[in-house]
């Protein structure tokens, strides 16, 4: 028992002195590199989605969004009554299939998928596809003798949600945005 009690004493003390001894350090001076690590630029290329942006179905409580890691880019869809979240395709069947027809290496974890739109009744996913392909723009105020501008070739594509079926659309004609 007295073991007991000099073992507490000894450790009472030295938490104690511990505590009498810890002085805040001022800070003399800013620390601007480490600040700097911290930027929002440096963090973006750390941290690639802090959030999710829902994109809804009109049509039901559904909605799907984009999140992206170190593993790359994937697509969910979310049925917010159910509480069920899916994958929205299967990207190694649509990377090898967008291949296929872009003529373009497509990796199934970095997809260059863009503008995503829900069409036909919510069942079919319109997107489009950059390519590496380079074709003359079409530009009407170009003067004659000068060389052709080019472009990247832009694929436009449908997706059907159901069945996993990839339509490109050969003749489509990109609305512009109202702002």
């Amino acid at each position: 028992m007295r073991f007991v009690k000099i073992l507490m004493l000894v450790l009472f003390s030295t938490t104690m002195y511990a505590q009498t001894n810890m002085q805040p350090v001022p800070v003399t001076k800013a620390n601007y590199a480490l600040a700097a690590r911290f930027s929002p630029k440096k963090i973006e290329k750390m941290v690639f989605s802090l959030g999710v942006d829902p994109h809804w179905f009109k049509k039901s409580d559904r909605f799907w969004y984009m999140y992206e890691t170190t593993e790359g880019k994937k697509w969910y869809i979310v049925d917010a009554l159910k509480g069920e979240k899916k994958l929205m395709f299967d990207q190694t069947a649509l990377a090898a299939k967008l291949t296929r027809i872009t003529d373009d290496a497509m990796d199934a974890q970095h997809l260059n998928i863009d503008s995503m739109k829900l069409v036909r009744d919510e069942n079919w996913l319109q997107f489009e596809v950059k390519s590496t392909k380079e074709i003359e723009k079409k530009d009407s105020t170009a003067k004659k003798g000068t060389p052709p501008i080019k472009e990247k070739k832009i694929f436009y594509f449908e997706y059907n949600l159901q069945n996993g079926d990839l339509v490109e659309l050969t003749d489509f004609k990109k609305t512009k945005r109202k702002e």
